[in-house]
């Protein structure tokens, strides 16, 4: 072993789950116990030992989006994590760009009010975008002013700020998640493609605690086929999931889009949501209720632990499926979670 350098191996044997639950009206359901849950792995049930239930501070405030169901309900509050992902538009036809580039930054418009309308003082909200190369416009922060000009650079397709090391301000106790990205060409080159910049971002807010919810606005990816049509892209996607779920983000993608603009590219974006416990929300003339839904669905989640144990040299990605005994209730949960030593995502 080298000095200063832990070379030991712990056993893990617990699994943490964070599970969104809701009722027929798409309300928060809170009072549920480890019971309440059908937890299975390669179609075997598993006894779930804990469901703890936390909550933003908004949701211990009001009852008004809670089921109850008539118990004594302890809540744990934690702040919520946003990360707003911009897919910019890079369509080579001039007048669909346009266009696109107008629905994105009235996307912009609406994000940028909600932030100020509806998030919470102590949301806290990071800034990237990408086109051709992942772009960092903020990191983690609940400065609302530094958020907005964030957005706003982010949805007109400009290149990130440029602020000198003296002048930036101290982080004030926000996890400095994205600053441990890259920089300049090494950036460029490990965000290659869109799967890379996704994995680059679940990789970069791994360490922030509990659930990071992702908010990707954009039209979808793919490979392209034949005749130029787009066609999902299971190798590159299967990894991009399995780095958002063992980061613990949970996409909530509003598809940002002209009519028409084909099944493949939504359903990359669909992928994305449901795989790791999201929403997908297709195009709309408006964002405001699908923002305000988002708002609601991450007020407040159910972290389930379970033990399993493998041999020591095991290692993958597990696929589980999570339900609740009372088959009215929905929910959202993330498709699976890496154990062992993790394969690489290159």
């Amino acid at each position: 072993p080298v000095e200063g350098v832990f070379t030991d191996e712990v056993e893990v044997t617990e699994v943490l789950l964070d599970v969104v639950v809701t009722d027929k009206e798409d309300r928060i359901v809170i009072g549920l116990g480890p019971g309440d849950f059908v937890v299975s792995e390669d179609g075997e049930e598993v006894q779930v030992t804990s469901a703890t239930f936390y909550s933003s501070r908004r949701l211990v405030d009001s009852a008004e989006p809670m089921v109850s169901r008539g118990a004594e309900i302890e809540t744990v509050p934690r702040d919520r994590y946003f990360v707003l992902f911009v897919q910019e538009q890079s369509l080579r036809e001039s007048i669909s760009r346009r266009t696109l580039l107008d629905l994105q930054k009235r996307a912009g418009r609406q994000v940028a009010r909600w932030l100020v309308e509806e998030a919470q003082p102590a949301d806290r909200l990071a800034v990237v975008s990408y086109r051709g190369r992942l772009k960092v416009h903020q990191d983690f922060t609940t400065d609302r002013d530094a958020l907005l000009e964030a957005v706003d650079r982010a949805v007109r397709g400009r290149d990130p700020e440029k602020v000198p090391p003296t002048r930036r301000p101290e982080p004030a106790g926000d996890p400095p998640a994205l600053g441990a990205l890259p920089t300049g060409k090494e950036l460029r080159r490990a965000s290659r493609d869109i799967y890379h910049a996704l994995r680059l971002v679940a990789g970069a807010v791994k360490s922030v605690p509990g659930r990071k919810n992702l908010i990707f606005l954009g039209r979808g990816f793919g490979d392209f086929g034949s005749f130029g049509r787009y066609r999902p892209a299971p190798a590159n996607m299967a990894p991009t999931l399995s780095a958002l779920n063992d980061a613990n983000v949970a996409v909530y993608a509003l598809e940002v889009a002209l009519p028409g603009a084909g099944i493949n590219l939504q359903a990359s974006l669909r992928d994305l949501a449901v795989a790791t416990g999201g929403r997908f929300f297709l195009n709309r003339r408006t964002f405001t209720d699908s923002l305000q839904k988002i708002s609601d669905l991450t007020s407040g989640y159910y972290l389930l632990s379970y033990e399993i144990r493998r041999p020591a040299s095991a290692s993958g990605y597990q696929r589980v499926e999570v339900a609740t005994r009372n088959p009215e209730l929905r929910v959202q949960a993330r498709e699976g979670y890496l154990y062992g030593h993790a394969p690489t995502t290159e």
